[in-house]
């Protein structure tokens, strides 16, 4: 891809999450986007495939930011804490994770529009429709939480650590979908909050039990 190409490219995505940023999945057009940026709609097709293209590409980007801005937060959250504040492997996974949740709500307040857009635009996708590496970039979340709770009893295979990890994930996103979005006050945080903070202490207690013995 040429310079020129690329910075074309670049363009479009931007002014793609601009258009979900603002009015969510439905302003997305791509005659709007070609006309912005300065370009044929043909251009579209032939740096991304077609529109849905470009909003995978878009939606690769938001995801990023995200998993950037969360180790991030979790980082230094971590380095703010003495390390004898973790007197379990339990209390040191609790933190993470509310770390990780608290990032989410921080992101949200900021990105609430684009964020639900693309959402939207997952739910939309026919089965099997998206690109191998779109589908591994939403994977990495779960593989990042799986890795968190790999120490732990749950973490015994990493099949069932990745169901824990999309368990632990979509029950915290339903929270906050119920409880947070298109509400966004003090009081909706806090009471999401608190049931964040139920789910993760009872989850990392659960996690911390060893397997049930097997009837042989």
């Amino acid at each position: 891809m040429t310079l020129e190409h690329e910075a074309v490219r670049e363009r479009l995505l931007a002014d793609c999450r601009s258009a979900l940023a603002e009015g969510g999945l439905a302003s997305v057009r791509a005659r709007d986007l070609a006309s912005k940026a300065g370009v044929s709609v043909g251009t579209i097709y032939n740096l991304f495939g077609n529109l849905d293209g470009l909003l995978q590409a878009a939606g690769s980007r938001i995801l990023a930011d995200f998993e950037t801005l969360a180790a991030r937060r979790i980082e230094a959250g971590m380095r703010r804490l003495d390390a004898e504040t973790f007197a379990s492997q339990e209390a040191e996974l609790t933190a993470r994770l509310l770390v990780l949740a608290d990032t989410y709500l921080d992101y949200l307040d900021q990105h609430e529009t684009e964020w639900t857009a693309m959402m939207s635009f997952n739910r939309q996708r026919q089965e099997g429709r998206a690109d191998d590496w779109y589908l591994a970039q939403q994977q990495t979340l779960f593989d990042w939480i799986g890795g968190l709770v790999a120490r732990m009893a749950v973490g015994s295979s990493a099949e069932t650590r990745q169901l824990a990890a999309r368990a632990l994930w979509s029950s915290v996103h339903g929270i906050v979908s119920l409880n947070y979005l298109g509400q966004r006050s003090q009081a909706a945080r806090l009471h999401s909050w608190r049931q964040i903070e139920l789910l993760v202490s009872c989850f990392v207690r659960g996690a911390s039990l060893p397997p049930p013995a097997t009837s042989s």
